[in-house]
């Protein structure tokens, strides 16, 4: 019997092939068929949850499916290698190329095939990030932080509405869900402890996603999915958007009161929005004529000169 792994970060846990043979002990055999009951949660990991073992058994190669080559497509745009045209869990040629680069910029054998060398250098690469990750990808879907507004949290919008699975929030770092649904948010928004780093025992919570992707109790690393963009109104909101927000200190799961960390949520995304390739918010500034418009106007006044100095030769 084969289980599908949830993503977590845990080593994902397969029913042995003795189990194929005869019943585990205390399984249920009623009804003719056989249930195991379900093995025991994996161990939360220190740090922000970026062990190597968070990318399950190894080695990762070509051919490969599932939430551990998510994790690691994940992990590598975080680092900085894009993989352009990928599929979503599937171990393809760009990711192996993305791969080799990383290796290549390790010191590590250019194989494309994730070893425990690999693993064990990107953990360590996506551990020592700065800052938070951005909770929304693809970035692209995002409206710039000129757009963005203060409330509880932070309300980020996404480009013409993006929802569903055109936009995933994602952790923003190594924590565990405690928690989903919260009043005026939605059913499914979830909130995550933090387990490591400055914020560390804080609460950050994601108001206005569905569906939520992960259980509570769930481990999870920065940068995985765990909901999507809620669709048309969830909770109190008139269209799709993410609002985050994070605990006062010494205060419950959610919410924090209106303006309390506001102001820190979002200085910290717009440190993430800047580290994932976003561009800073700007102001409105004049744009600078095109050399082909400047000399057409320069031409304009230059006429009009000649005949002011014609028409005044005529006069006299």
């Amino acid at each position: 019997m084969t289980r599908r792994c949830r993503l977590t970060v845990g080593l994902c846990s397969w029913v042995a092939s003795t189990s194929l043979l005869s019943p585990a002990a205390g399984a249920d055999t009623t009804g003719g068929a056989t249930y195991t009951p379900p093995p025991p949660p994996p161990p939360a990991f220190s740090g922000p949850g970026t062990t190597a073992a968070a990318l399950g058994p190894l080695p990762l190669s070509r051919g490969q499916h599932g939430v551990y080559v998510r994790r690691l497509q994940r992990w590598l745009g975080l680092v900085g290698i894009k993989l352009p045209g990928r599929r979503w869990g599937a171990f393809e040629a760009q990711t192996a190329r993305a791969v080799r680069r990383f290796q290549r910029a390790q010191g590590l054998s250019k194989t494309g095939s994730v070893d425990p060398a690999t693993a064990d250098a990107l953990a360590r690469a996506i551990g020592s990030l700065p800052g938070l990750v951005f909770p929304i990808t693809p970035l692209r879907v995002v409206l710039g932080p000129s757009s963005w507004t203060l409330d509880q949290g932070v309300d980020i919008p996404t480009l013409n509405a993006a929802c569903g699975t055109r936009a995933y929030e994602v952790a923003v770092g190594g924590g565990t869900i405690v928690k989903e649904g919260i009043d005026g948010f939605g059913s499914q928004a979830p909130v995550i402890r933090l387990d490591s780093g400055p914020y560390a025992g804080r609460y950050v919570y994601y108001g206005h996603a569905a569906p939520a992707l992960e259980p509570v109790g769930t481990h999870v690393s920065a940068g995985d999915p765990i909901a999507e963009v809620g669709c048309g109104s969830v909770g109190i909101s008139s269209t799709p958007h993410l609002e985050i927000g994070i605990n006062e200190p010494g205060g419950g799961p959610c919410c924090p009161s209106f303006g309390a960390t506001a102001s820190l949520v979002r200085s910290l995304m717009l440190s993430a929005y800047s580290a994932a390739g976003g561009k800073p918010a700007t102001t409105a500034r004049h744009r600078r004529p095109s050399t082909h418009h400047t000399r057409a106007r320069r031409s304009r006044r230059a006429r009009g000169s000649r005949r002011a100095r014609r028409s005044g030769g005529a006069r006299r």
